[in-house]
């Protein structure tokens, strides 16, 4: 039978795969720990699933997992001050992507995370728990996990 990491390999430009550390604007996810196998597509690298000139997160990291599902989960690192609203348009067109990646018929565990480093508001960390910033998979909402730069990744998969 053939994974989820493989489904995906097949069907993305392999110059968008990344296999070195995920970090953006100065700002680093671990992959300690993660799930294995793993793929970590970037969606600023040619090739990528979604346009440059498309709203987007920074990478999609799909997994297989020890038992029948696998992991989808967008990304966005940021290390300045976050806009609500502009993580969840972005994190929502990484879903977009991966829902053409991955068959409703797969299951899968789906996180989208907002790595950031400095600080965070209160007002933004409030409009990032409203329902309204839930990101949608598959007809499926989701709670965004935050985690601080410098996190392992594995963190903002747990319930």
């Amino acid at each position: 039978m053939i994974g989820l990491v493989e489904t995906v390999r097949k069907q993305v430009d392999k110059n968008c795969v990344t296999s070195g550390r995920l970090q953006k604007q100065g700002c680093i996810v671990l992959l300690k720990d993660a799930p294995k196998p793993h793929l970590t597509i970037d969606f600023d690298k040619p090739g990528s699933p979604l346009s440059q000139e498309d709203i987007r997160c920074d990478y999609l990291f799909v997994a297989d997992d020890a038992d029948v599902s696998g992991w989808v989960v967008p990304l966005e690192l940021k290390r300045g001050a976050v806009k609500a609203t502009t993580i969840v348009q972005q994190l929502q067109a990484g879903a977009r992507a991966a829902e053409r990646l991955v068959s409703r018929r797969m299951v899968v565990n789906f996180r989208p995370v907002l790595v950031y480093g400095g600080g965070m508001n209160k007002a933004q960390r409030s409009k990032l728990k409203e329902d309204d910033s839930k990101v949608k998979f598959h007809g499926t909402l989701e709670d965004i996990r935050l985690l601080k730069c410098g996190s392992a990744l594995v963190q903002g998969l747990k319930l």
